[in-house]
């Protein structure tokens, strides 16, 4: 055991071959590797199983900073499980030492242990880095988070801006090209990154599918069954949610975490369940409800029927939990779910991200999901992301993964054979915004931006593999001059005897084929006969047969497939490295988004304009902002007016959201102004970013002047928790417009006043 490592309430554990435990929990192999790359100041990505215990690194790492006075970072990809860590944190070493910052909450944001989202931390990398001097190390839970695809950018920004003197601590859900990720972190900032990995769980898992017909069973027996029942022409009975659960209630495998991919059909489902099942005995539910009651009464929830319908559930121990409840009902749903009290929850895959609750069995209600474009299957990473909640460390043996599988609309074939072995790599989002342009120019000059390019992780990658491609080109390309000695120019051409021999055997076949088609009067296969067998016949007398010896031929024929497969593949090989590099696609974007700050005054040269250092503090919709910021809509609006502007910032509806409401401000100027900025972008980038859309001004008035929540709902078809997430998110954004304005005292007060009328009730959170 290294030196000092017991410090910390790292323990020995006596007669048990050098084990430690900490926190009371025995630590895998790979936990005490990285508490010991940790321990000697080294920064660590650590990749293991979804549900392994890689948190508890966390934990230890926030400890030994804690305890040396020092200040560490903990960052996550959702608000939801940053205040989940934030409250725990605070819980264990005192809300004088924990912060947050989440853009819509601050909370003692100079505290030495600090708790943010990720692209909180992206932003002051850029615009306080001065305040991460104390900083000693920086967490980033969930760092595979860098393959997604609307924000993996934020991730890679924060990693290349990581200043030298902070270390990185990375925890990964399986990922296959970790070591890549390592490398690259190595290669742009010169330390040395430890690659530790688990492949094992602590709870097996075990996956299974049900299906009506036959109850559990493997795929092998799924795709048999359906072959049966398809010869036999008999039409399946579809498989339903109840008939699942009620088989793993008789099974004893709840809790159980049921996943669908649809927040109305975790609401229905969860109804359905509730009319043939309840878990709870007489004491169980008044503890729910006493909980409920003590976790409400400072909130006016009367008339809001979602809520009331979710209480209902909970007493009989079935649950739900998805992004459009309101908060509140997602913290009891999770506090009464850890607290056992919840036998099968409903959940959407938001679930799966950081939250670790206790439950035995994971069940997909199904193997597909929209993404936004279409529907497609699960990837292996998504599956395995929320399968690897299954299975309670030291109370299952085994966790148990199911998938319904329903006969009636689904073939079983199709469905994947999901495999840790086919994980997704982690691939480069690196975008760039005006934001981050704004940041560089301000702090690089050009040649020190096109540097930063060239340090992304997909040109990382993309070199790599560039390598590699040469390396293989030169190879084939030796092989190919050693084929050549054995074939002539005339390979594969009518003039080689051979190419000759198999075309005069397809011209004859061809009139075979034409004299059958014209004796049965197929008009149409004889043309189309006739037309090939005479471009045949041409190529033919246009090429000269070439005399080889018979020898030549034979060597020729020996080695002709293998030059062809070698030629084609050195084809492909020179169309990839012909192809454009990231860095250069990046300098294109660059240049482009650039003549669109030019053409508005932002920028000038390679110099920020007064319009540039306003929009450098706006991390959202940054250039329609500033432009209502310049030319006074939020100077001369009342605060419930720029509450309802700012809530349409950015706003995109989901499909069939409407209101009930008359607009309660003047938008056509806005809109005049929205659509002027996207002709400047059209015409620069070919493409518009720009996104304002009115639709929920009406309602975000409404609460901004007062109003009851459940005035809202009726009002409106949005969900409970999408009205609160468009609240949370307009003071994100006014907390930026106050920030990015610093001299503007008038605007700072009106500012402050806007969000107090949003941030309360069932909108504020209490952390």
């Amino acid at each position: 055991m290294p030196e000092g490592l017991p410090e910390y309430g790292l323990i020995m554990v006596p007669g048990a071959g050098g084990e430690l435990t900490y926190r009371g929990l025995r630590l895998d192999p790979f936990q005490v590797e990285a508490i010991e790359a940790v321990r000697e100041g080294k920064s660590a990505i650590v990749s293991a199983p979804t549900g392994t215990g890689k948190t508890l690194i966390a934990d230890y790492l926030i400890d030994q900073c804690a305890s040396a006075g020092q200040g560490v970072i903990y960052t996550a990809p959702i608000k939801a499980l940053s205040n989940q860590k934030y409250l725990e944190f605070k819980g264990r070493f005192g809300a004088d030492r924990v912060g947050i910052i989440t853009g819509d909450v601050v909370i003692n944001r100079d505290a030495p242990i600090r708790v943010m989202t990720t692209e909180i931390f992206r932003n002051m990398l850029h615009t306080e880095p001065d305040e991460l001097q104390p900083v000693v190390y920086v967490i980033f839970d969930e760092i595979h988070y860098l393959s997604d695809q609307e924000r993996g950018t934020v991730w890679e920004e924060a990693i290349i801006f990581k200043p030298p003197w902070m270390r990185l601590l990375g925890l990964s859900a399986t990922v296959p090209n970790i070591h890549d990720l390592s490398e690259w972190i190595e290669e742009i900032h010169g330390e040395e990154v430890r690659v530790i990995i688990s492949k094992e769980r602590a709870v097996p898992l075990t996956h299974h599918f049900y299906e009506h017909h036959l109850g559990r069973c493997t795929r092998k027996e799924l795709i048999a069954r359906h072959r049966e029942l398809v010869e036999a022409g008999i039409r399946p009975k579809s498989t339903t949610h109840i008939e699942a659960v009620d088989h793993l209630r008789r099974e004893g495998a709840l809790p159980c975490l049921y996943l669908v991919f649809s927040r109305r059909q975790c609401e229905t489902k969860a109804g359905e369940l509730a009319e043939r099942f309840n878990f709870l005995n007489q004491a169980e539910k008044d503890v729910v409800e006493d909980f409920v009651i003590t976790r409400t009464k400072h909130l006016d929830l009367k008339g809001i029927a979602g809520f009331h319908r979710l209480v209902s559930l909970l007493l009989q121990g079935i649950g739900v939990h998805h992004a459009g409840m309101l908060p509140v009902a997602k913290e009891i749903v999770e506090e009464l779910f850890a607290r056992r009290l919840i036998h099968v929850l409903y959940a959407t895959e938001t679930w799966a991200v950081g939250l670790n609750m206790p439950l035995r069995t994971v069940v997909f209600d199904s193997c597909r999901k929209y993404d936004g474009e279409t529907f497609r299957f699960l990837k292996h990473t998504e599956y395995f992301q929320m399968a690897g909640r299954a299975g309670r460390r030291g109370i299952d043996r085994e966790g148990f993964v199911y998938t319904l599988a329903d006969l009636t609309h689904t073939d079983p074939s199709e469905i994947p054979e999901w495999s840790e072995d086919k994980i997704e790599p982690i691939e480069s989002q690196f975008a760039l915004g005006y934001n981050t342009i704004l940041q560089l120019v301000q702090r690089y000059d050009d040649q020190e931006i096109l540097k930063i390019f060239s340090q992304s992780f997909g040109t990382f990658v993309v070199n790599k593999k560039r390598q590699k491609m040469r390396k293989e080109l030169g190879r084939l390309s030796g092989r190919v001059k050693t084929y050549e000695e054995f074939v002539c120019q005339a390979l594969d051409l009518p003039s080689c005897p051979a190419t000759r021999q198999t075309l005069d055997q397809e011209a004859r076949t061809l009139e075979q084929r034409l004299r059958r088609a014209k004796r049965r009067r197929y008009r149409g296969m004889a043309s189309r006969f006739q037309r090939r067998l005479d471009t045949l016949k041409r190529e033919l007398e246009r090429h000269i047969p070439v005399a080889c010896p018979e020898e030549r031929c034979r060597n020729c024929r020996l080695v002709a497939g293998k030059y062809r497969e070698a030629m084609g593949r050195i084809e492909l090989l020179e169309a990839g490295l012909a192809q454009p590099k990231p860095e250069e696609l990046l300098k294109r974007e660059f240049k482009h988004r650039k003549g669109v700050l030019g053409k508005l005054s932002y920028l000038k040269g390679s110099s920020l304009l007064d319009r540039g250092e306003i929009a450098r503090g706006v991390h959202i919709q940054e250039l329609l902002v500033t432009e209502l910021l310049l030319d006074g809509t939020i100077h001369e609006s009342d605060p419930d007016q720029v509450n309802a502007i700012i809530a349409c910032v950015d706003f995109e509806p989901r499909r069939d959201d409407f209101v009930r409401a008359p607009q309660p401000i003047e938008i056509g100027q806005i809109k005049k102004k929205a659509m002027a900025l996207s002709r400047i972008e059209k015409k620069h980038l070919g493409r518009s970013t720009i996104v304002f859309n009115p639709l929920v001004s009406p309602i975000i008035y409404a609460w901004s002047k007062g109003a009851p929540f459940k005035e809202l709902i009726e009002m409106s078809s949005l969900s409970e928790g999408d009205i609160v997430s468009v609240c949370r998110r307009t003071i994100d954004l006014l907390r930026q417009i106050k920030n990015a304005c610093p001299g503007d005292w008038q605007l700072a007060s009106k500012i402050n006043l806007c969000i107090a009328k949003l941030d309360r009730d069932v909108v504020s959170l209490n952390l």
